[in-house]
């Protein structure tokens, strides 16, 4: 399988489950990572004389219970049932509410736990959840201006003594340098995420140029030429640009495989694609029609003398092109038949207008060019 392939491989669920069931874990460890430096500044501030060793340990079993439930949850495949199978919202809602507890529980520290619930926005943050995060975000901010207004007097940053002073500029320090990680991390899966986007396009893009180009020759192949025109028919219907279509076949080809094989066969169709695609206007759209039958699209060609004298200009190229560079001693001409749009008739119409005007040329002795003329 081509990487590009492998790249748009629809995914297989339980890959894909495992795959989200690994990232909302990994999330869950860095929330316990941050609550487990909270419960150390806590301990700190016991040895501080601020609080007493109930506080750290309620903490540590509020936010360890939390992130217990949220675990289950997660490894049990119970998130799955959610649109927002991260449960941003109710992560929000359980951690902030931790927080605003202690707050009112704890009013001497409480300065310092109501800082928490930035960082427990910047983590929802990270979710493209923005309805739950701003819903989230308003409970939060209306649940701690309650708290501050109703006790906002016994609210207080520790640091009557140095110990409570360092205690409460490390943890401002470790929540500002928090902030900033998650921030980061959301950076850093913002643009994974871009990257991952771009390289699938990428592939798309790659799978459509191999679904729209002839293996052999990488011209145009006939789905893709049969869509190009009809788009432009329906154009040519609603007052578009005109156009022509002329067939190109080379004449003799059958000699060429039946003399020098058909790996030399092949070499004369790439060439001739090669050198067609070079003479040809930036706007015009050359396919293989089939075999050595090729379709050439001539965009805004609305007169039958300028399709003429282009076509011209191509059969000359490749009548005196030296093919002797391909082949020792061959030399190659092509038979053209081509037809201008016309407004009300079906591209089927058009085709076989064109495909006359090919078995003219040939009738009247190969190696020249000839317009429709019904």
């Amino acid at each position: 399988m081509s990487a590009a392939a492998a790249a748009i491989r629809k995914e297989q669920p339980i890959d894909r489950l495992a795959r989200r069931r690994k990232m909302r874990l990994r999330m869950l460890k860095m929330v316990a990572g941050s609550y487990a430096v909270d419960t150390l500044l806590l301990a700190a501030l016991v040895y501080a004389g601020t609080v007493g060793w109930n506080v750290p340990l309620a903490y540590a079993l509020a936010t360890g219970g939390a992130l217990a439930g949220f675990y289950m949850a997660f490894s049990s495949g119970w998130s799955e049932r959610f649109a927002d199978h991260y449960l941003t919202l109710m992560q929000m809602f359980a951690h902030s509410a931790i927080c605003v507890g202690f707050t009112l529980a704890v009013p001497e520290v409480g300065v310092l736990v109501m800082t928490v619930v930035f960082c427990i926005g910047a983590f929802c943050a990270l979710r493209p959840s923005t309805r739950e995060v701003l819903l989230g975000a308003l409970a939060t901010s209306v649940a701690l201006g309650i708290v501050i207004v109703t006790v906002g007097h016994r609210l207080s940053l520790p640091s009557t003594t140095l110990a409570e002073r360092i205690v409460s500029a490390l943890w401002i320090t470790l929540m500002f340098g928090r902030c900033t990680i998650v921030g980061l991390y959301g950076a850093r899966m913002r643009l994974a995420m871009l990257e991952s986007r771009r390289e699938l396009t990428r592939a798309y893009e790659a799978m459509e140029r191999l679904a729209s180009r002839d293996e052999l020759t990488g011209a145009l192949n006939r789905r893709a030429v049969m869509e190009l025109i009809e788009a432009e028919q329906r154009r040519l219907e609603r007052q578009g640009p005109p156009y022509c279509v002329a067939l190109l076949d080379l004449d003799y080809f059958k000699r060429v495989n039946d003399v020098y094989g058909h790996l030399a066969g092949d070499d004369v169709l790439r060439a001739f694609t090669f050198k067609v695609a070079h003479d040809m206007r930036a706007v015009d759209r050359l396919g293989r029609w089939g075999g050595e039958e090729f379709l050439l699209f001539l965009h805004g060609v609305g007169e039958e003398r300028e399709a003429h004298a282009a076509l011209e200009r191509i059969r000359v190229v490749v009548a005196s092109h030296r093919w002797d560079s391909v082949v020792p001693g061959l030399t190659v001409t092509v038979s053209i038949g081509a037809a201008l749009a016309r407004p009300g008739e079906t591209v089927e119409q058009l085709l076989a207008r064109a495909d006359r005007a090919l078995y003219r040329a040939k009738g009247e002795g190969r190696n020249r060019t000839v317009m429709a003329v019904s």
